[in-house]
């Protein structure tokens, strides 16, 4: 238990340290991007002071601190003003103006249009994910660092320990029967050509909300206008 333990510390602060070094990096060369991702946080709305963030684990990812400031600051707005976050739009100055420390964050708006398939790039440039080049088989849940480089496109790089000193490997295109083509020579789609519905069922519960004026009147429309399912996919079970 204790062994354990004390890997669980050094793996946490070995992560810590990579992560300056990605920071550092990127500071000091416009050329090296870094790129956090959190897919399991969600900022709903409409928001009220019984709404939360659910982890299914502590991560050491960086966004963590970002949506305990973004937190703080709903906290804060909320007590203040004793309001609500009615609409999504209510959600990007609220994060813009929470941070109190230069430099603040920086918010992009994003639509649909801004969403591509990258599904295309997998199928026209490799299909190996799962075999390194030593022939070994990839456990992607044992991955602790993953580095790309421009240099070599269909090379994915990845460490599964942090003191690890060498990068192991994977050739997407490793055994591809099938040539593969260049990236440039792929045109991306967008993902979806149309908003998607929320469910019949999250549509009736904001119309109830809407019904017995728990939002403003002004937001009424907003909602009402959302795209949604016309049946309950539950009903077809």
């Amino acid at each position: 238990m204790e062994r354990v333990y004390k890997t669980h510390h050094e793996q946490k602060n070995l992560s810590r340290e990579e992560k300056k070094k990605d920071i550092q990096a990127a500071s000091l060369d416009p050329s090296v991007l870094v790129a956090v991702y959190d897919l399991q946080a969600v900022l709903p709305s409409p928001c009220g002071t019984t709404s939360d963030f659910f982890y299914k684990r502590h991560t050491q990812n960086e966004g963590d601190s970002m949506h305990s400031t973004i937190e703080k600051e709903k906290k804060r707005m909320l007590k203040s003003n004793n309001t609500i976050i009615n609409v999504p739009a209510q959600w990007i100055p609220l994060i813009a103006l929470s941070k109190k420390k230069s430099p603040p964050y920086a918010v992009y708006e994003v639509t649909q249009r801004d969403v591509y398939d990258i599904k295309v790039l997998c199928g026209n440039t490799g299909k190996n994910y799962s075999i390194d080049v030593d022939g070994k088989k990839v456990n992607w849940n044992q991955i602790k660092i993953i580095h790309f480089e421009k240099t070599h496109p269909k090379t994915i790089f990845f460490k599964t320990d942090y003191s690890q000193q060498y990068y192991n490997r994977i050739l997407v295109d490793h055994r591809q029967r099938k040539p593969t083509i260049s990236f440039k020579d792929i045109k991306l789609k967008c993902a979806y050509d149309r908003p998607l519905p929320i469910s019949k069922k999250k549509y009736n519960g904001l119309m109830e909300l809407c019904s017995k004026k728990a939002l403003p009147l002004q937001y009424h429309q907003f909602y009402k206008n959302l795209p949604h399912e016309k049946t309950d996919k539950s009903d077809n079970d």
